[in-house]
């Protein structure tokens, strides 16, 4: 079991506002519930505990019904500091982790910005080394500061061995546990964070990848900042919808699909986020809000309509492929027709060489178990041992056996005109292939 434990026990003084800077409200939603929804959504977070300030835990309970934040489990009352928070909340873990493969993840409570890929990066990192402190380069210059009287400086840091500690900061279960034992055994009442704690008792601390968005609310201006983000994301998660649906509409333009078969998605730039057509949705009715998002695990970020079923075999291709940023799979007659028949598209002329110096190849036929087991995920699989034999480059376009087509792009919108050049090479080759009496 995975377990989060986020730290909300702060009065938030420096924002100089009368509420708790994890209880303000952003476009309705308080802050603190915007960082519940990211572990929330991860599919690796098993259980949510809330360390809260004294006086706010019916305001948490309240918000779990009217967020839906199902994987709250615990909310306990917050210590006189953080350290002691944390003690509190490793405290009420006790009923739901016994071993050494639970992992605490220490998160604090107003860093609502947390990402998909940060949750997955620390888990992986922790499951591997024990414990993981999530962390970003240092970029600015660094001085050592001579005294505690007097700001000045005689001496820089090299920036390059330093790093900015972020959260969320996880350990095993049963590690945590003995880390504060070693604490309470050396007298150490209080330390920054856990990763301080870690470093203090002589422990070896292990690093994963951060993001300058993951910020702390600490002021009035971190508000802002976190509402000019919320703002930014939420414009651009709207605007690669548009693309989207615009990728999609383009294939019924070019006559490749019919009522709702087919689909083109699209990797949102620097994230690990896809959109993709919805399942069973008409073309002529696709608009940016019904436009699903998810993650490349396959949860849902974002929409209220189940993404297309072939969405295991783009995942298995974006997964594998990080210069593929989008994908379109369609049933065009004569692309289909040669797939169907188990028969790569043979290079016949000028046409199809200005398109791949390649015959256009069909995957490997699925071994039973395979179709038992998932058929969708192998058939990306089949997909990609082309991919990574022949690369991108040489290979815009690959036959599913008894399937169709799917095309791939390194621009946006490029696997639409694939799919469109690959048709018209497919009708061409098989109109050759029938006046040759060949085939």
């Amino acid at each position: 079991m995975n377990a989060v434990i986020l730290i909300a026990g702060g009065i938030g003084s420096r924002t100089g506002l009368e509420i708790p800077k994890q209880f303000i409200q952003i476009n309705d939603k308080p802050i603190i519930v915007y960082t519940m929804e990211a572990f929330e959504k991860h599919p690796e977070i098993d259980l949510i505990c809330v360390v809260c300030l004294v006086g706010w835990e019916k305001d948490i309970w309240r918000y779990k019904n009217e967020f839906n934040i199902s994987k709250l489990k615990i909310v306990v009352q917050g210590g006189s500091t953080g350290f002691n928070s944390i003690r509190l909340g490793i405290k009420s873990l006790h009923q739901y982790l016994t071993d050494n493969n639970d992992i605490v993840m220490i998160h604090d409570a107003v860093r609502p910005f947390v990402s998909q890929q940060i949750i997955s990066e620390n888990l992986s990192t922790c499951k591997k080394h024990g414990n993981a402190i999530t962390s970003i380069p240092s970029t600015e210059a660094l001085l050592r500061k001579n005294t505690d009287a007097i700001c000045d400086s005689k001496e820089s840091i090299d920036r390059s061995i330093v790093f900015r500690a972020q959260t969320p900061q996880s350990l095993r279960f049963l590690e945590l546990l003995q880390l504060h034992k070693e604490a309470d055994q050396k007298g150490i009442k209080d330390s920054v964070a856990t990763a301080t704690l870690l470093t203090e008792l002589g422990w070896n601390v292990f690093f994963s990848q951060g993001s300058e968005d993951n910020i702390k609310i600490t002021t009035i201006q971190d508000i802002e900042l976190f509402r000019a983000l919320l703002f930014r994301k939420n414009n651009v998660l709207n605007d690669y919808k548009e693309i989207c649906v615009k990728g999609n509409k383009r294939l019924v333009e070019n006559k490749l699909v019919i009522l709702t078969w087919g689909n083109y998605s699209l990797r949102i730039p620097g994230t690990d986020l896809i959109c993709i057509k919805p399942s069973g949705v008409p073309y002529a009715n696709l608009q940016a809000e019904s436009i699903p998002i998810v993650n490349l695990d396959g949860q849902i970020i974002e929409g209220d309509l189940k993404p297309s079923v072939d969405l295991p075999i783009h995942l298995e291709i974006y997964k594998n492929n990080p210069k593929v940023t989008n994908i379109v799979h369609t049933h065009s007659t004569y692309a289909t027709v040669f797939a169907q028949n188990l028969k790569e598209i043979p290079l016949l002329g000028t046409t199809h060489a200005d398109f791949s110096n390649f015959p256009i190849p069909v995957a490997r036929e699925l071994t039973d178990q395979e179709i038992e087991e998932n058929y969708e995920r192998f058939c990306g699989t089949t997909i990609n041992e082309i991919l990574h034999l022949r690369g991108i480059k040489n290979t815009p376009a690959i036959l599913l056996p008894y399937h169709g087509p799917f095309t791939f792009g390194q621009k946006t919108l490029d696997a639409c005109d694939n799919a469109l050049i690959l048709e018209e090479i497919a009708k061409n080759s098989f109109l050759s292939l029938t006046l040759m009496g060949g085939g």
